[in-house]
């Protein structure tokens, strides 16, 4: 089965990035890109599930919040929009965001009861289909391919389990991560069948029960 709806939770209160975050949501913070254009941190997410083949994007939000990312993808009004004429890569750039927000609707976490409580309230909008998790708060880069493209076709060939991507990281890292150990599958050495998962585990944990072939001494995937 194809995966074409997403998720983004943007509903956190973005505490670990304070005093920013009191001044813009932190799914808002502008990040230049390659291109030299400006956008918010969740404007790369959508267009990246865009291109991935994404058809409806359900982002999960406190109540209100929806009217904020609401106004940012319509864009400015008419006579803003006049100014861009002498810009045309900002005219077009304004243009995809209005299209993009067709793609997009919003379920609402009234309380703020962790991650996992975020994503339950997206259920009416997953159904019976498999979705495309994503972090509002991170951007990510692939290696010349989206990762949101590459999970995709991942998802492909593991016969309907749950995927998920990790990356290499340290063992001062392992604080921040749910890490995992695993065995590479024949033929297909970025695919890990997952034989353990530890939230945040002691480094001395990790070294015993967290290891993938492969991987330098002190490198972990979380």
């Amino acid at each position: 089965m194809l995966i074409r709806k997403a998720v983004i939770p943007i509903a956190g209160s973005g505490t670990r990035l304070f005093p920013a975050s009191h001044a813009c949501k932190k799914e808002l913070f502008p990040v230049v890109g390659p291109d030299g254009i400006a956008r918010a941190l969740i404007h790369y997410q959508v267009d990246d599930l865009i291109a991935a083949g994404i058809e409806r994007i359900c982002i999960v939000v406190q109540p209100g919040q929806a009217q904020q990312v609401v106004d940012y993808f319509r864009g400015p009004d008419a006579s803003y929009r006049r100014r861009l004429e002498n810009y045309p890569p900002l005219r077009a750039e304004a243009e995809q965001m209005r299209a993009a927000l067709d793609r997009i609707c919003f379920a609402v976490q009234e309380t703020q009861e962790g991650y996992g409580h975020a994503v339950y309230q997206s259920r009416a909008f997953a159904g019976s289909d498999p979705i495309l998790l994503c972090l509002g708060d991170h951007l990510f880069r692939g290696g010349g391919r989206s990762c949101h493209s590459q999970l995709i076709e991942a998802y492909a060939l593991c016969a309907g389990k749950s995927l998920s991507a990790v990356n290499r990281i340290h063992a001062a890292d392992l604080k921040g991560y749910g890490t995992i150990a695993g065995e590479r599958l024949p033929g297909r050495s970025e695919l890990i069948a997952v034989t353990r998962i530890i939230e945040k585990p002691p480094v001395e944990i990790a070294r015993q029960l967290l290891r993938v072939d492969d991987l330098a001494e002190g490198e972990f995937l979380g």
